[in-house]
C-alpha cells in the first residue's frame, strides 16, 4: 500500500533513533568515570555514529542551524525584491512546537515580515519556503494557518544532535551567555 510508506519510513527512523540512543547510553554508562572529554576519547562512540551515517558533529545547535537557514531565506526575499534592502527586520523567532503535528520547530517569520513587506502572511510564507536553502537538516516544511511555518526535522538531524550530546558530554547544554 503506497499510503503506508510515509508511516513506515517514520517508524523506521524512530526505531533507528531509539537504537542509536540506547547504544550511546550503553557506551556512556559503561565507560570509566575518569574518561577524558572531547573527540579523542570517543573512539567507540564515533564508530557508532559512523555506523548511523554521521561522520561529523557540528558545533552549532539545531536551532542555530535553522536560524541560519531562515536568514538565508530572508536574504533570498531581499534579492527577489519582496523585502527592500534597507528595510529593518522585526524579531524573527524559531521555537520548539508544543504539538508534534505542528512539526519539530515553528517559525513566525512570515507573520512578522508580512507587515514590512505589505503582503499577506501566507504569501510571505510561500516565498520564504521557495527561498529556503536545501538542507539535510529539514525533512519538510509546511505552512499552517495564516502563515506559520512548521519545520519537520530529518532523522539525520536528530542523530546529529545525539552525536553532539555524546561529543560534548557533561558540557552539553551549557552556555557562556548571560
Amino acid at each position: 500500500m503506497p499510503d503506508d510508506a510515509p508511516m513506515i519510513n517514520a517508524l523506521l527512523s524512530f526505531v533507528s533513533f531509539v537504537s542509536f540512543v540506547l547504544n550511546c547510553s550503553f557506551l556512556l554508562t559503561s565507560r570509566p568515570s575518569t574518561r577524558k572529554s572531547g573527540p579523542a576519547s570517543n573512539d567507540v562512540n564515533c564508530a557508532v555514529l559512523f555506523a548511523f551515517g554521521i561522520t561529523a558533529v557540528t558545533a552549532a545547535s539545531i536551532k542555530t542551524q535553522l536560524r541560519d537557514l531562515l536568514d538565508q531565506a530572508v536574504g533570498g526575499l531581499r534579492r527577489g525584491g519582496l523585502l527592500g534592502a534597507d528595510v529593518a527586520l522585526p524579531a524573527l523567532t524559531i521555537e520548539r512546537t508544543r504539538l508534534r503535528e505542528h512539526g519539530d520547530y515553528a517559525c513566525n517569520a512570515a507573520m512578522q515580515l508580512a507587515r514590512v513587506a505589505r503582503r499577506k502572511p501566507r504569501e510571505v510564507a510561500e516565498a520564504l519556503i521557495a527561498h529556503w536553502p536545501a538542507s539535510e537538516l529539514v525533512e519538510r516544511i509546511e505552512i499552517a494557518g495564516p502563515g506559520f511555518i512548521n519545520l519537520f526535522l530529518s532523522a539525520r538531524a536528530w542523530h546529529g544532535e545525539a552525536a553532539r550530546v555524546i561529543d560534548r558530554g557533561a558540557a552539553y547544554g551549557r552556555s557562556n551567555r548571560g
